[in-house]
């Protein structure tokens, strides 16, 4: 998983969430339940079950292209690549990887000013 001389082509965020519907209602019922669900990333980046304004605008208005995968199809897509989730890669246009960003480092954002800080910081040490 390292980044070649070739130019990042997105910045993949991979939840921590698999891509099945149990999966999906169980974190829908701890949200409502509990307000929090096995997803920092998730807490942080949705209010209630609609993806927060403020973090829409911010990663509309970063200079590379984001996508959102659940955990259970970027480890589909990517089997060799064994991640705690949430994490960040950078992803080159030859699909290879670069993580930017670790769970650790992801869960430790206490809202969403500090996860924005936290990617931003992450991309410039990319050269991005």
């Amino acid at each position: 998983m390292t980044l070649e001389s070739s130019t990042p082509a997105r910045l993949v965020f991979v939840y921590n969430v698999d891509a099945t519907p149990l999966s999906m209602l169980r974190d829908v019922y701890s949200a409502i339940k509990t307000g929090t669900t096995d997803c920092h990333l998730c807490d942080i980046t949705y209010s209630g079950l609609i993806k927060d304004k403020g973090w829409r605008r911010f990663v509309a208005n970063l200079a590379i292209d984001v996508d959102f995968q659940f955990r259970s199809t970027f480890h589909a897509a990517h089997p060799n690549d064994v991640v705690d989730c949430p994490a960040a890669f950078l992803e080159t246009t030859g699909n290879e990887l670069t993580q930017v960003l670790t769970s650790e480092e992801i869960n430790a954002a206490d809202d969403l000013d500090q996860l924005k800080r936290i990617v931003t910081d992450a991309l410039q040490r990319s050269g991005l």
